[in-house]
């Protein structure tokens, strides 16, 4: 049994004693880098010190130029070495949205198909173009000056249908005018006459 930990215990203690050298090894070099860099500073500085005295023949005067220099010369450095912010990138502009707005349009597919009059009511006959149900309840139809009728509640007419609806006389549906729906919503449409528009007269 002793023997087969021996590889175990014998690799963890290899593996101890490479990672101690591994960290001595990192502690010598930064030592040596340290004792360079001081040595380097300390020559330029007696170099400097000896340049500027043979100037101002004052050794108080040359250290001060020389440590001016030397502190100068480390800032400039460090200035140009210093990475330079990356350009912040363009914003990108938003495609313009050149689609028209899809909830007018819808009602373009009910038209006013025929205007019919008996004796003092007036029909305006609606027809769904679309192949989808329509909900007209408490839409409202308005004419050119203002005055408005209000659709029954449940009122739905269905795809090819059409509906015939009792307006108020003083409403003017005559053909040609301007007819506008106004719906629960708020959105307003101008009504389409169908191309095959006629008024009917029942009186008889």
């Amino acid at each position: 049994m002793s023997r087969s930990n021996e590889p175990n215990g014998g690799q963890e203690r290899r593996g101890r004693s490479g990672f101690l050298g591994n960290v001595g090894r990192d502690v010598t070099s930064l030592i040596v880098l340290i004792v360079k860099g001081l040595l380097a500073f300390i020559a330029l500085l007696f170099l400097t010190i000896f340049f500027f005295f043979s100037f101002t023949d004052s050794l108080l005067w040359s250290l001060v130029l020389s440590l001016v220099v030397l502190v100068g010369t480390i800032r400039l450095y460090r200035w140009f070495r210093k990475p330079k912010p990356e350009p912040e990138p363009e914003p990108v502009p938003e495609p313009e949205d050149t689609d028209p707005d899809p909830e007018p349009a819808r009602w373009q597919d009910i038209v006013i198909e025929e205007v019919r009059r008996r004796r003092d009511r007036k029909y305006l006959v609606l027809r769904n173009t679309s192949d989808r149900e329509w909900d007209l309840s408490g839409a409202v139809i308005v004419d050119e000056d203002g005055e408005e009728f209000t659709f029954r509640e449940g009122l739905l007419i269905a795809p090819g249908d059409d509906e015939s609806l009792p307006v108020e006389a003083s409403l003017d549906v005559s053909r040609g005018k301007p007819v506008t729906l106004k719906t629960q919503s708020g959105d307003q449409y101008e009504l389409l006459w169908s191309s095959s528009l006629h008024e009917t007269n029942t009186d008889n």
